[in-house]
């Protein structure tokens, strides 16, 4: 900061050095009480009736400068070889010529120091249109034989310093202090001008410690006081882009320092997850008690900070973006360039970027709206399976889904429909998705046909009712915002063209969803063993090892006929009105029928066997498995195929093919004729 550009005039900015009475011999905070006392006796000598005007009229200098005027001058008429009276009378003077012509007086009968620092200070006082250059030049002129006659007199220093300064000119200001502390480093003059000295060079700290030092040592200005401070305050708070630089550099260092923090926390947390699920109490359930609810609580805490980091971020990354577009613009109209396709580029982005910020905000409240990934099964379409979903969850201990929705794939799993607000308070609707593919399986109706039975139905029922149970899908409603908030971001960044790797809000949406995903993923894996311990509790441990291999299995079962028949069916022109039907055909695969099985069932192994990974939503399927083998606990068989409780399974299966039609051509562009394609 250039302190002088801020002042309008010696005056207005620094008016207390002029009006404070700086010179020793006009007393005031740098009044030598030693020279005063000799002056006075001087004057007892040679005018004793006059000393009581002297003593009124220095102690009226500030409160009543036209009468301390006329004392100084009924002084002086008194002892007209004092000369002091007349350098005093000159400093009140309130008509600055007849000062200027009293100093002149003065010098003209004593050319002391004093009288010619006494004719500069008046000189260089008054209002700009007052003061001349002609003055100044005269009052600079007096100083430098003033200086002469006394060359360490810190007044004169100080006054030829700061008249300097109000002319732009820092010289003398570090040439006078330099001497000074070289010579009286502890002197309140040397920490005076140390004040100024500090807040040219940008340092308000130590200003405030000259201040201090100088208010130390039993001197005190008021002005003096006020105005370091006040420019001390303006050095501390003016944006400089040095300042900026740090600021930012500062913000950027102390959000990656939390978000390591967030991370160790996440790693140290999925560590500590196996150790305290170890303990295991049938009684408990599926309950997190002891180690595991300390864990839970932690896992909670932690995904909260890192929502509530995520979105306070993002106006910060709204507002570079802004100020990246808008130095950018100002950059190009700077030189004199405009080039106008960078320009429409530029600014598209920025806005597209700050929309889509917008709307991850908005999303991370309102659920967007959505089709059904299937078709809803009521409870008067399908009362054997809403009775079976009733019975399940009776036996968990909590109440049944609201939704049932049948997939033509092999989904399974839940989730509850509402906002933030909704599911926060456990007001959203419950919802059960599950996939024929699972339920009925697809391929030639024996051994090698892969479908839920009942008994591990249930016990993978009870494992989905147990997140329920445990408020998984309701309790982490803000975590489940905030994956919403992120998805939208990516979704609306790529789609408008602005997942650019000049874009600061692509790298950051992108980089957080990982961390998030690897801290969130270490919290939905202690909630999956949990909800495997409800199933396990529940239905037993085989049965819930066998759903869990069924459910896996006859995935990749599925997937890989129903690829094989939709590529044949569409490659012949085949009518498919039941692709499930026209998949259990065996000649609908061809001679490589038990290649497409075989790779079906390499892939389940090689699913089973794969190793962890810090982004897995779940424990490897192998540990699962283990984990509830482990448990021993008895099961109820009951090999009763699922998919027999559903009413009208052709029909559905029809309609599920209708589906994948309307998919594979929204997809791809490719017609599966059906019985309903026209």
């Amino acid at each position: 900061m250039r302190v002088g550009k801020r002042m309008v005039g010696l005056v207005a900015a620094v008016g207390f050095l002029v009006c404070g009475g700086v010179a020793a011999a006009d007393g005031g905070p740098w009044q030598k009480d030693a020279e005063e006392a000799k002056w006075r006796e001087s004057l007892r000598e040679l005018a004793p009736s006059a000393v009581a005007d002297w003593d009124w009229a220095n102690a009226a200098r500030e409160s009543d400068r036209q009468g301390a005027t006329y004392a100084f001058a009924r002084v002086y008429a008194a002892a007209p070889t004092f000369v002091h009276a007349l350098r005093r009378q000159c400093s009140t003077e309130p008509i600055r010529s007849v000062a200027i012509d009293l100093c002149h007086d003065a010098i003209r009968q004593d050319p002391r120091w004093e009288n010619r620092f006494a004719l500069a200070l008046r000189l260089f006082q008054g209002e700009k249109t007052q003061v001349s250059e002609h003055d100044v030049q005269e009052a600079f002129a007096a100083l430098k034989a003033a200086r002469e006659s006394a060359p360490d007199e810190p007044t004169i220093l100080i006054l030829e310093a700061m008249a300097a300064f109000e002319r732009q000119d820092e010289a003398p200001l570090r040439a006078n202090y330099a001497h000074l502390k070289a010579l009286r480093p502890d002197d309140p003059a040397t920490h005076y001008l140390g004040a100024f000295h500090a807040l040219i060079d940008n340092d308000p700290t130590e200003a405030r410690a000259e201040l201090a030092a100088f208010e130390t040592s039993g001197k005190s200005i008021p002005e003096f006081r006020e105005f370091i401070n006040k420019f001390a305050y303006l050095e501390e708070t003016e944006w400089t882009p040095l300042r900026i630089g740090k600021w930012f550099l500062g913000g950027i260092l102390g959000w990656l320092a939390v978000l390591a923090a967030l991370l160790v926390a996440g790693e140290l947390l999925s560590k500590a997850t196996l150790h305290a699920t170890e303990r295991f109490d049938p009684k408990d359930g599926g309950n997190a008690v002891g180690g595991a609810a300390i864990v839970k609580r932690l896992y909670a805490t932690v995904m909260t900070l890192s929502g509530a980091v995520y979105f306070l971020s993002l106006p910060w990354i709204g507002l570079l973006v802004t100020a990246l577009v808008a130095g950018l613009i100002y950059g190009c109209f700077a030189v004199g360039t405009i080039p106008i396709k960078l320009l429409f580029i530029v600014l598209a982005m920025g806005a597209t970027t700050l929309f889509a910020l917008a709307k991850a905000v908005y999303y991370s409240f309102v659920t967007p709206t959505s089709e059904d990934p299937g078709i809803v099964l009521t409870r008067a379409a399908q009362p054997r399976v809403h009775a079976l979903l009733a019975e399940v969850a009776e036996r968990c201990g909590t109440r049944p889904v609201d939704r049932l929705i049948l997939t033509q794939g092999t989904d399974f799993g839940v989730f509850e429909q509402g906002g933030f607000l909704e599911t926060s308070r456990g007001r959203g609707v419950r919802c059960l998705v599950v996939g024929v593919g699972l339920l009925r399986g697809v391929g030639p109706e024996d051994e090698t046909r892969i479908a839920l039975r009942l008994g591990p139905l249930k016990a993978i029922l009870a494992h989905e009712y147990g997140h329920f149970k445990n408020e998984d899908t309701a309790g982490g409603a803000f975590s489940f915002a905030t994956l919403r908030s992120m998805t939208t971001l990516l979704q609306q960044l790529v789609t408008h063209g602005a997942a650019s790797a000049f874009n600061p809000a692509w790298h950051f949406a992108l980089q957080y969803f990982k961390l998030y995903l690897r801290i969130s993923h270490g919290a939905t894996r202690l909630q999956e063993v949990l909800a495997d311990r409800w199933a396990v509790v529940a239905y037993g441990s085989e049965n819930f090892v066998a759903g869990l291999e069924t459910t896996i299995r006859a995935a990749t079962r599925f997937n890989a006929i129903t690829d094989r028949v939709i590529h044949k069916a569409i490659h012949e022109k085949a009518i498919v009105p039941n692709l499930y039907a026209f998949a259990d055909d065996g000649t609908a695969l061809g001679a490589d029928v038990n290649a497409v099985l075989a790779a079906s069932d390499h892939t389940f192994e090689a699913r089973l066997a794969e190793p962890a990974s810090a982004y897995d939503s779940h424990p490897r399927p192998a540990d699962r498995i283990a984990r509830a083998r482990a448990l021993a606990i008895p099961h109820e068989a009951d090999d009763t195929p699922a998919w027999s409780l559903f009413e009208h399974p052709e029909e559905l299966e029809r309609a599920l093919t209708a589906r994948i039609a309307h998919a594979v051509f929204d997809n791809h562009g490719v017609v599966l004729r059906t019985a309903t394609t026209t």
